[in-house]
Formats: structure tokens, C-alpha cells, sequence
């Protein structure tokens, strides 16, 4: 149902695709690997790739330089893109941030902020690049969202807000293509990563990660592997990663005792 009962194939020659926050970590390690399989990738960050970057200077990689949170210059960036490379067909919104801080600490910067690129930037990215696949009836969009859409940890309560309002953003996504615009061939996936050794993580100083149920951050390369097959095979998907930890999707129906005992391991990992 979530692919309309159409089969779509990716065309490295003709599909374009457009990732935000492609200049570090996950984001950066997939642009390889999708311009490795042939793809054409535009790259929205508001920084500049890495100078000692393996893509940069990739002649099917470009850079544009985006402020995510601002409508009106990432439709006018859009433009840019299309002049570019053509109508991007495959939209990931990868970009994220997450700052270390309590509930009765937080303040109202970091939360709004948090919010915009996380969660409210997916509005202004879909409505710049989803109306040509719509047209085409062709399109995939990805998200990239967190276990802690589901699975909340303590210090970083903005963040975790902001990861289930992606996933659900998305989730809604996929119902108003289908049955609003009814365009089947349009996917929607959604992606969940556990912890994952980026700066992101380390900027925050997100503990020792010594509990017995988080030992140790996953690789981004495992991460954009996920990606990258999930483009590759141009189905929607409902992921976590790593996929041997699927099962967190049903937690909220799982026994209390164990929901208790999956919180306090998380909330040991992360303070301290």
C-alpha cells in the first residue's frame, strides 16, 4: 500500500538527487556513495563541503549554499538546483542538530531552532522540490529521523520533540500524496538512526555510552549504506538502523517492565 502497488526503478542517468545537510557526517558520507552509484547530487548546507572531501570537486556533486529554516531562500536556492541539474527527483532531508540540555534549562532559542531545522524546514524543503515529482508521478522522499522519535532520552527533550514530528510530518506526507495528489509513484521513506559517531554527537558530549543496551555509536557509513539502498530500490520504508533493532518501532506496546528497563539504560547512557 505505502508503494501504491507500482514498481519503480532508480535511472542514474536522468534522477537527480537533492540532500540537506550534506557536508558533514552521515549527510557527507552518503553524497559519496550516491555519486559512487552514478547519481547527480545537489548538496543545500549553509556550510561549505570540506576542502579534503573525496566529493568535492566531483563533477556530479554540487553545492548550494541554504539557510534550511528560510523559506524564501530555499525556494529561491530550488530554482537554482533545477537550472542546474533538472528536477530533482529524490528529496532527503537529512540536516539536524541537537544541544545538550534539560527541559527546565532549555530556552527559547534553542528549542526554536532545534524545531526549524529538524522538523519545520521538511515543510519548505517538500513544497520547493515535491510539486515536479508530483507532476511526474516519480519521486522519492527521505527523511532522516532518530530512534528518539519513539525512544525519548532525557537532556535533549527539543530534540526528541522535534525527531517525532519529522517522522510524522512524513507519515502524513505519504497519506496526502496518496490520496490528496494521488501520485503512487511518489515514495516516502523514513529512517531511524541509533547512536551514531558524528560530530553531532560528540559536540554535546553525550556520555560514555558505557550502559549495557547502547555500548558503542554506530559508524555513519552503516547509516548512509541504509540510505543509500533505500534510494537504490525506490520503495517506502519504515527503518531503524541498525535493523536488528526494528523491534524499538513497537516498544509503546511493549510490557511496562520492559519499557522501564529500556528507559533507564538509555537515560544511564546519556547522563553520564
Amino acid at each position: 500500500m505505502r508503494n501504491g502497488w507500482t514498481v519503480r526503478r532508480i535511472d542514474t542517468t536522468q534522477d537527480v538527487v537533492v540532500i540537506t545537510g550534506g557536508c558533514s557526517g552521515i549527510g557527507l558520507v552518503t553524497v559519496g556513495m550516491l555519486a559512487a552509484k552514478g547519481l547527480r547530487v545537489a548538496i543545500l548546507d549553509r556550510n561549505p563541503l570540506p576542502t579534503t572531501s573525496p566529493v568535492t570537486g566531483n563533477s556530479r556533486v554540487k553545492f548550494f549554499e541554504c539557510d534550511i529554516t528560510d523559506r524564501e531562500q530555499v525556494m529561491r536556492v530550488a530554482q537554482d538546483v533545477k537550472a542546474a541539474m533538472g528536477s530533482p527527483t529524490i528529496l532527503i532531508n537529512n540536516a539536524g542538530i541537537v544541544r545538550k540540555q534539560a527541559i527546565m534549562e532549555s530556552t527559547e532559542d534553542n528549542i526554536n531552532r532545534t524545531m526549524q531545522v529538524n522538523a519545520i524546514s521538511h515543510y519548505w524543503t517538500t513544497q520547493a522540490f515535491v510539486p515536479s515529482m508530483i507532476a511526474a508521478n516519480r519521486g522519492h522522499v527521505i527523511t532522516i529521523s532518530s530512534g528518539a522519535a519513539f525512544l525519548s532520552a532525557p537532556k535533549i527533550g527539543d530534540y526528541n520533540m522535534s525527531k517525532a514530528a519529522a517522522t510524522s510530518f512524513t507519515e502524513t506526507l505519504q497519506c496526502e500524496l496518496q490520496y490528496i495528489h494521488k501520485t503512487p509513484g511518489v515514495r516516502t521513506s523514513t529512517i531511524h538512526p541509533l547512536y551514531t559517531a558524528t560530530a553531532l554527537l560528540k559536540n554535546d558530549d553525550f556520555g560514555k555510552q558505557s550502559s549495557k543496551l547502547v555500548t558503542s555509536a554506530q559508524p555513519p557509513e552503516d547509516v548512509a549504506r541504509m540510505i543509500v539502498r533505500t534510494v537504490m530500490e525506490y520503495e517506502s520504508r519504515f527503518l531503524v538502523c541498525p535493523e536488528k533493532m526494528n523491534m524499538l518501532i513497537g516498544m509503546r506496546n511493549w510490557k511496562e517492565w520492559a519499557q522501564v528497563y529500556l528507559y533507564n539504560g538509555l537515560a544511564e547512557s546519556v547522563l553520564e
